[in-house]
């Protein structure tokens, strides 16, 4: 029996029909001695194989889709994007947020180490999109979907440094080489570093950064206010001073 479990979505798989079965009574026997129940609507019993045949409580499929993974021989991503999606996700990246800042950097080579640096950012710093990647990451069988967007990234940032849209000849100008000695993030690299228990789980990332952040705001909240300082900051630049990256990170993440 194999057992996954995201948040409280949850899969069982085996071999034999009648493992499967004695997995959910079980698991229904737990529920109830804690008073909770899962509502029939969203159970489905399957019989995963590329000759299904129908049996009795257990419908044939050659693969279904769930939580955005598509399980069949191979775990995939359900749908793997395509280039106008692939253009909607890079207006909402930090390339987006940073564009004015990468206007003023004349030199290629500049522009590209800058947006190597977000792209690290936000695949190996930024603790919801960690958590969320990672998820994914440890599910995903087919590297080759990883390989082609591992590829796509590299190409959003040589267009970037170029100026000039998606072309494979900057890869002569800009080698992938040299974008990844820049710091490039690679998925098919990270993925083998959580496989062999070299990244932690991003469930516990994800707990101590709340931790650390809810006991910050707590100590501000306990700091008596100062009776000569004004109700209302003279600047708004006065208030952004004050904050750090991580502080406005976590407020985005919260909306």
């Amino acid at each position: 029996m194999r057992y996954f479990r995201y948040a409280d979505d949850l899969l069982f798989f085996a071999e034999q029909k009648e493992a499967v079965v004695e997995a959910v009574a079980r698991f229904d026997a737990m529920l109830t001695e804690r008073r909770l129940s899962s509502k029939a609507s969203h159970e489905q019993n399957l019989l995963l194989s590329k000759k299904a045949q129908h049996t009795e409580g257990c419908a044939a499929a050659s693969s279904f889709r769930h939580l955005g993974l598509q399980f069949s021989a191979a775990v995939k991503f359900a749908s793997l994007a395509t280039n106008a999606e692939k253009s909607a996700i890079s207006s909402a990246t930090p390339f987006a947020v940073a564009a004015r800042n990468l206007a003023r950097i004349l030199d290629f080579r500049k522009r590209a180490q800058f947006a190597v640096e977000l792209a690290r950012r936000a695949i190996h710093d930024s603790v919801r999109n960690v958590a969320i990647i990672d998820y994914y990451l440890r599910h995903v069988t087919d590297e080759s979907q990883l390989r082609l967007l591992d590829r796509w990234l590299a190409e959003e940032v040589l267009s970037i440094s170029f100026r000039g849209g998606h072309k494979k000849g900057y890869f002569r100008l800009l080698p992938y080489e040299s974008l990844r000695a820049m710091g490039l993030p690679s998925l098919v690299h990270r993925r083998r570093e959580i496989r062999h228990g070299q990244i932690e789980a991003p469930f516990f990332v994800w707990k101590r950064y709340q931790q650390r952040k809810s006991s910050r705001e707590t100590a501000v909240r306990l700091l008596p206010p100062k009776a000569e300082s004004p109700a209302f900051s003279p600047c708004p630049e006065a208030v952004t001073a004050h904050s750090s990256s991580e502080d406005l990170v976590g407020e985005g993440r919260r909306l």
